[in-house]
């Protein structure tokens, strides 16, 4: 008799916006989908923190590997003896669990098996992108122009580059997120560039911090967005180039493989270390609206290929 497939649930304190975000597009990919064999799976394998499954609960497992950034970087992301554990734990047992582990692209295929070369398979299946609804404008009043940036505090984000650069250019940014919004941590090492940051972007008039904004409010910024900016050092996937481009945003990103996998061409792509090559990248922008036009149709024609509807048909493909 067909069974229906199970999603670990995942406690709130370990989900980020790009982990929240897949989970619920996978509960919607896999709602009603019924297999032969009891299938179980887990949306959030991170193999730095205590394993959230021990022992085998169906027929068959799947875990979601998103990245391995924190161990890829280990002098920017401390995890301490236990998180070391944690780690010799998932490559010497918890990943033996799993018949099958996903991840978001080729890049983080590679790094997954670099670090633990696992015996089940690693399946690629890129995110789709779930629509950001109806736009409606924020109730505050924002500069024109103005640079974007969703994401997070952490190390690969190099959001103090990021800021340095926006200086340079003189052009406003509007920071979304609820970590960006907070007050740095003062001894926490994972934000030792969270703290820098925040010393450079005190100025409020040239760096708008929103903190959580409704998905709305999120497209309404995308779509009057001069750019998104998505500087990083490293990433697993990209969500905001993805989310821009599907309004027709332009994107600014780093010359780095994971964001030439997912963006093509379709992206001005600047040397992440140099705050001169990001600034220059948006001072073409402001000054040349063909441009902003055209790589915003190229990021929109691209975004189309990381559908919903071809995520679904590739998840449950892998779940017979």
């Amino acid at each position: 008799m067909p069974v229906n497939v199970s999603i670990l649930e995942i406690s709130d304190q370990s989900i980020v916006r790009g982990v929240g975000r897949y989970t619920q597009l996978l509960t919607q990919a896999l709602e009603g989908h019924t297999t032969e064999r009891s299938t179980l799976i887990n949306p959030f394998v991170n193999p730095i923190l205590w394993p959230t499954l021990w022992m085998r609960h169906a027929t068959r497992q799947i875990g979601v590997l998103h990245d391995t950034i924190p161990i890829t970087y280990p002098h920017h992301f401390p995890i301490g003896m236990r998180g070391h554990l944690n780690v010799l734990l998932h490559r010497n047992y918890i990943l033996g669990l799993y018949d099958g582990l996903v991840t978001h692209t080729q890049t983080s295929r590679r790094a997954i098996v670099r670090f633990f070369n696992p015996a089940c398979p690693i399946t690629v299946i890129y995110p789709g992108v779930a629509p950001l609804g109806a736009s409606q404008k924020l109730s505050r009043a924002l500069p024109s122009p103005y640079l974007l940036y969703i994401g997070d505090i952490t190390w690969n984000k190099n959001i103090v580059v990021m800021a340095r650069a926006v200086l340079k250019a003189g052009i406003p940014m509007v920071l979304v997120g609820k970590a960006i919004a907070k007050p740095p941590h003062p001894t926490d090492p994972w934000q030792e560039d969270f703290r820098t940051f925040s010393a450079l972007t005190q100025d409020a008039s040239r760096f708008i911090k929103t903190g959580f904004v409704p998905d709305a409010q999120v497209r309404w910024l995308y779509e009057h967005a001069l750019a998104n900016v998505l500087v990083s050092r490293d990433e697993g996937f990209g969500l905001s180039y993805i989310e821009a481009g599907s309004v027709g945003t332009p994107s600014i990103l780093s010359d780095i493989p994971v964001f030439h996998e997912i963006a093509g061409d379709a992206a001005v792509f600047v040397n992440h270390n140099d705050p001169d090559s990001i600034a220059a990248a948006i001072a073409r922008f402001a000054r040349d609206p063909s441009l902003r036009k055209k790589m915003g149709d190229a990021a929109k024609e691209r975004s189309s290929f990381f559908s919903i509807h071809r995520f679904t048909s590739e998840f449950r493909a892998l779940l017979p």
